[in-house]
């Protein structure tokens, strides 16, 4: 059985990162996977990234004008239609596969007709919000996808038929007839997408999202932060993402937090920043040590080792990977009931969970760690809390998702 993953950022996004996982996960299970996606991955040949026309780098360059045209500046939020064509539709037909797995596949990797056209049994992870809605990526509070989606409030829009009412209608034609086998990664992700218009009464299934435990676990904290070159006697308050400066990631929830956190005491608190973005505007007297972006699991795994806890204080996410990533290494994590988080996090065992995600919330939180530092069990039980979310289990549940689909009758097949 051949598996042909479509992630359009397999090396660097979060989405893409789970995609590859998955796919490294189902070749040691003794799958035939391949990926496709817009970068390689070094040193796996079967990371497949599309051949491109000799126009293909202009092409590039206005698909962000040309893509979403409609989407006002102003939107509030991630909103992708995925009207262009892209360039990997010829790359999974040359692989001939027998099942396409999709995870994320905007800015341009396929259209939504071409994504309909795929004939193999199709599987969709969601990563995010967007496929079961009008465009939005998070619909957070919003519950318009439940019906036609419109008025969208992401777009500022107060018209029924406007792009997200369109995209939605799109999405139900073009999807109407084929059979996809779609895969909620927490319950709360289930719990939206089951509440669906485009996935009612369609197949839903549950497979906990994984972790790489062989490569996320706990190193000693001393020589983490010496590696790191971070110093010892102090309470390392970690806050890591692609880009810091991202609203969804709420950190500035955790800036607001910081002047309610005493910096006096025996260990003072520090601010441990992992990510891209501008300079964060920090309190007067606090300690802030900036690592820049860590790409590689390896880095990242120190990081979360050197820290006494990790803040994940999420608007929207389906994962996140980062609360796993840390409580594998043995650190408490801090967070908004946000995801998977209230899934693997035991509230003053290995973590808290700050139930609006108010400043004061988070603050307390952190006290807690704060006075808990030089606990083990705390650590333990972090890293207890995810070592049953192997990679194996994940492929194997995969595997047998694939098996299902392979089986049914295909539309059109005449079965």
């Amino acid at each position: 059985m051949r598996i042909v993953h479509l992630a359009t950022y397999p090396a660097r996004a979060g989405a893409g990162q789970a995609a590859y996982r998955i796919h490294a996960a189902l070749r040691a299970h003794g799958l035939d996977s391949w990926l496709v996606g817009e970068e390689p991955v070094p040193g796996d040949e079967r990371v497949v990234t599309p051949s491109r026309p000799r126009w293909g780098n202009a092409r590039r360059l206005l698909r962000p004008l040309v893509a979403n045209w409609r989407v006002p500046r102003n939107a509030r939020g991630l909103f992708s239609e995925l009207v262009l064509p892209g360039a990997a539709a010829r790359t999974v037909a040359a692989l001939r596969p027998d099942v396409v797995h999709v995870h994320w596949v905007q800015d341009g990797l396929l259209s939504l007709g071409q994504l309909a056209a795929l004939r193999q049994p199709l599987v969709w992870t969601l990563h995010d919000d967007w496929a079961f809605t009008g465009g939005c990526h998070y619909a957070g509070a919003c519950q318009r996808y439940e019906q036609s989606c419109g008025c969208c409030p992401l777009l500022g829009a107060h018209r029924e038929r406007d792009a997200s009412a369109r995209g939605l209608a799109a999405k139900q034609r073009q999807f109407g007839g084929h059979a996809i086998r779609w895969v909620a990664i927490s319950e709360a992700q289930r719990a939206r997408a089951a509440r669906a218009a485009l996935l009612r009464d369609q197949p839903l299934a549950f497979i906990q999202c994984a972790i790489r435990t062989e490569e996320f676990q706990p190193h000693p904290r001393p020589l983490a932060r010496r590696l790191l070159g971070l110093e010892e006697n102090r309470f390392w308050i970690l806050a890591i993402a692609s880009r810091l400066d991202d609203p969804r990631k709420g950190y500035d929830r955790l800036l607001a937090a910081l002047p309610q956190i005493p910096i006096a005491g025996e260990i003072p608190p520090s601010l441990l920043l992992v990510g891209s973005g501008p300079e964060m505007s920090v309190p007067a007297g606090w300690h802030v040590r900036r690592l820049g972006v860590l790409h590689d699991s390896v880095s990242r795994a120190l990081a979360y080792s050197a820290a006494d806890v990790c803040v994940v204080p999420s608007r929207e996410d389906a994962g996140p990977m980062t609360t796993l990533e840390a409580l594998a290494c043995g650190t408490p994590v801090v967070a908004t009931p946000c995801g998977l988080n209230p899934e693997v996090i035991a509230p003053e065992r290995n973590g808290w969970i700050a139930a609006t995600g108010a400043p004061a919330e988070l603050a307390a939180g952190i006290a807690w760690a704060r006075r808990t530092v030089r606990v083990e069990n705390v650590r333990a039980a972090a890293r207890t809390a995810v070592v049953a979310r192997s990679s194996e289990i994940e492929a194997a549940a995969y595997a047998a998702l694939y098996a299902t689909a392979l089986a049914s009758p295909q539309p059109g097949s005449g079965a």
